[in-house]
């Protein structure tokens, strides 16, 4: 069976950034989402699931955990901007709000800071919910992706 290669793009290199520029993600967090995080680090905090746990509470309902807030981010800035390639070096959080079960959440990075020779880009990251109210502010240092070495040819390369 002859399947087709499909070139996968590769993010914005640090040349092709500059301060100011944003991008976008929204999602919805359902209980499937809380499920597969806690089936995949063992967190069985209960104010995530249990309702009469969490609805004794401040929160009074569970709340998504920090970590998938987190990962939104980072995931903001590993599809968009600077895009495919990059890696988070650190991430500092402040948790403004609780996120509740099947709140849409919309993460906008925004580049602050670029330092071409150590190839570092610093982003600002707020998330906010579907009221508009921000849930979580972020600063994130990141590297842009690099320029692959090539393998054999370029019939070979599965990112351009």
């Amino acid at each position: 069976m002859y399947q087709e290669t499909v070139k996968k793009k590769m993010g914005k290199m640090i040349d092709e950034l500059k301060v100011g520029d944003k991008a976008k993600f929204t999602k919805k967090i359902t209980d499937r989402e809380i499920h597969l995080y806690m089936g995949v680090t063992g967190d069985t905090n209960p104010i995530y699931m249990d309702r009469n746990y969490a609805g004794r509470t401040q929160f009074e309902e569970p709340i998504v955990p920090g970590v998938i807030l987190m990962g939104l981010i980072v995931a903001t800035i590993s599809n968009e901007l600077p895009g495919n390639g990059s890696i988070t070096v650190s991430q500092s959080v402040d948790f403004e709000a609780p996120v509740r079960w099947n709140d849409m959440v919309t993460t906008t990075v925004e580049i602050i800071s670029i330092d071409k020779k150590k190839n570092r880009v610093v982003l600002r990251a707020i998330c906010t919910n579907q009221k508009n109210e921000t849930v979580v502010k972020s600063e994130v240092v990141v590297m842009p992706p690099i320029r692959l070495k090539p393998v054999m040819s370029y019939a070979f390369e599965d990112y351009v």
